[in-house]
Order: structure tokens, then sequence, then C-alpha cells
């Protein structure tokens, strides 16, 4: 197939060369051909991981064709694939000015915003995505989060209800319940954020059911978002707790968050013998999947979440 679309590459070079003297409807029409047989020889390299080759040709499409979106988009999430986030932003920036309502672009400026701790900045990017379509649970759930870094958690009602009126049934979808889910224990109400969490589960086979089922997990654990390493003299009894999450961890497919969630079980039992038995099943998460920082991902609320 790539040798094909290199084939195709030359042909329509030659096809450019030959109609320079064209009008420009016929040049642009023939340009935007070769700038998609470009980003699909792009679209090839990145799924082989040669990623400045990727590069190379989503910016030969945007020399065909500067509005090329797909190519923009593109070239976007490799720069913040790669931590560049300047290039990131200038794409990003070049794509709504070409797109304004390109709904992956906005969340990706509103995350660089949100690396560059410019939190109103990042917040300004979501708004402007969420009052166009409120009922983008993904981008909810990273405002959510947002809020809670900016100390404006008190901003996400006006949003639930804004999604709430987006269609009839809305009030019944698991994305909003996730999301409030999130937002009630984020404000340590772990009792209706447990609510919202069992709500949001259903059906089994739901885009959002694994990470409502996590969620709770981790809130039987950790329900007042204390810190889960603390003193393991202190006198609590969450025997039921860890019972009921290791009961729930049976529904999680997800291999890595699942011998996750059985290390903390572990230290939430407050046994100093399962300590050991938990730094063991973290050295074998870090050394089998060393792009997943166990220690980082769940204590004191799970400052990122994985959206499915």
């Amino acid at each position: 197939a790539v040798d094909d679309l290199i084939q195709a590459r030359v042909f329509q070079n030659t096809v450019l060369n030959k109609i320079r003297g064209e009008q420009a409807d016929i040049i642009y029409q023939q340009r935007n051909v070769a700038a998609g047989i470009c980003f699909e020889l792009g679209e090839y390299h990145n799924e082989q991981r040669a990623h400045e080759k990727a590069m190379t040709f989503y910016n030969e499409a945007l020399k065909q064709d500067e509005t090329h979106d797909k190519s923009m988009l593109a070239l976007a999430k490799l720069y913040l694939q790669k931590g560049e986030l300047e290039g990131c932003e200038h794409q990003c920036n070049a794509l709504l000015r070409v797109d304004p309502t390109n709904e992956e672009a906005t969340m990706m400026l509103a995350d660089i915003m949100f690396r560059k701790n410019k939190y109103e900045d990042a917040i300004y990017h979501f708004q402007q995505l969420l009052e166009k379509k409120p009922n983008n649970y993904e981008a909810l759930t990273q405002f959510v989060q947002l809020l809670r870094r900016a100390g404006r958690l008190y901003d996400c009602p006006k949003f639930f209800k804004l999604a709430e009126k987006s269609h009839k049934r809305a009030r019944i979808d698991p994305g909003l319940h996730y999301v409030k889910g999130l937002y009630h224990r984020y404000c340590n109400n772990p009792r209706e954020a447990l609510r919202e969490f069992i709500l949001g589960r259903n059906p089994k086979d739901g885009q959002w059911s694994e990470q409502c089922i996590i969620s709770m997990i981790e809130v039987y654990l950790n329900p007042d978002n204390d810190n889960i390493w603390g003193d393991m003299d202190e006198k609590v009894d969450v025997t039921e707790n860890v019972k009921t999450a290791e009961k729930l961890l049976k529904e999680v497919t997800d291999r890595n968050k699942k011998a996750l969630l059985e290390a903390y079980c572990l230290i939430a039992s407050k046994k100093k013998e399962n300590m050991e038995k938990a730094l063991t099943k973290f050295y074998e998460i870090m050394t089998n999947d060393r792009s997943a920082p166990a220690a980082a991902t769940f204590p004191n609320g799970a400052e990122k979440v994985n959206v499915p």
C-alpha cells in the first residue's frame, strides 16, 4: 500500500507541473489531492512509529494545501506527544483559524495552557468548547479536573446544567454521572460520588462503565481523599471498604489498572505485612510498563484521570 502511495505522489507532482498555467480552482483541486496523498503517507509512517518521517509528510501536505485540517491536527498531536508545546500550540491556532469549531484542537490548546499553569487561559478554551457542545463528557471531565486545580469547583454545576439541557436523556447519561461523581469526590462528598458512579456504571459494556467502577474502588479505599500512605498504626477499621473494593476489582478488565488497584487494596488494609506485597506489585507494574508510574497515579484523589 505504501508503494502505491509513493507512486501516486510522484504522479500527482507530475500533474501539478503540467497545470501551472491553468485556472486557480483547477490548481487548488489538484494540490488538495496531493495534500491528501502526503497525509496518507504521514499516517503510514506515524503508525510505524517513524514520527520524524510522518512529520515531514504532514508538512509537505501543508505546503500543498495550507488549510489541510487533517495534517494540522496530526502535526499538533505529534508535537504534543513529543512535549513540544509551542509547535502544538501553533498548529492548533492555525487549525482553529480554518475550523473554529474543531473540538480536538480546542482541547489540546486547553491542555497546553494547563501544562503551562495558565489555568485561566485553559478554562477559557474549555468554556468555549462546552458552551458549543455541553455533552462532550471527555472535555467536561478534564474541565472538572482543571477547575479543581484552579480552586474553582464552584463553577462546575453551571456546566452540568448546560449538559442536562443539551438533550432529553442527558440527565441519565453515564458520562454525566461519571463527571458528577468526580465533582462530588473532589468536594469530599464520598456518598454522593458513589451514588453517581453507581448510576454511571450501567450498561456494563458502556463507554464509562469501567471508569466508574475504578473510581468507586478508589473512593472505597480512600473516601476522604486523605494520604493513603499515612500512619499504618492508625486505628481505622477499613475492612468492609477493602472487601467491597476487592469485589469490584473483579469487574476491572484493564490489567495494569487492576494490578495497581490490587496494590492499593493491600496498602488500604493498614496491615504492615501487606506493605511488602504492595511494593512488590508496584515494582512489577513499573517493570512491565515504564510509561505508567504507579506511585503517581492514585493517592490524594487521582490528579489525572484517563478517559475511555
